[in-house]
């Protein structure tokens, strides 16, 4: 964290210094104009421009690799953190799995404890009546 802030410091004594030297060339401008050097004036902002351009590319310069660096170290820390996460799931996925195939195998073993119980059941045959056709025959009675 120092380091970090001892950067962010340094960084803003760098703009501040940039914006000093872009007031100056401002104040300069306006002293020129009134004075009608415009020769000196074209020199004057062509050198700060340069300076500017300069110092705003070391800046931004720093401050990518420091982007791209923390963004690295981001990058690897998630990839640590979901590495972990997803073996802790499969961790429990497999248990689960074992678990339930133990439960499978007590039940297999108690159908087939029942299967082999049982006696195999006696053949009955049915015996077959012989049908008579015979009529009845009805009376009528006399009323």
């Amino acid at each position: 964290m120092t380091t970090e802030n001892a950067e962010s410091k340094s960084q803003k004594v760098q703009v501040k210094t940039v914006l000093e030297s872009w007031n100056k060339v401002k104040q300069e401008l306006h002293n020129f104009v009134k004075e009608k050097k415009i020769k000196e004036i074209q020199s004057s902002v062509k050198a700060f421009v340069r300076n500017a351009k300069k110092d705003f590319n070391g800046l931004v310069g720093k401050d990518l690799v420091d982007i791209k660096k923390k963004f690295n170290d981001e990058k690897k820390q998630l990839e640590t953190l979901v590495d972990k996460v997803i073996q802790a799931e499969v961790k429990k996925a497999r248990h689960f799995v074992d678990i339930q195939k133990n439960e499978l195998s007590k039940l297999q073993k108690k159908v087939e404890g029942f299967v082999r119980i049982k006696k195999p059941a006696k053949k009955t045959t049915r015996r077959t009546t012989a049908k008579t056709t015979g009529r009845k025959t009805t009376r009528k009675s006399a009323t």
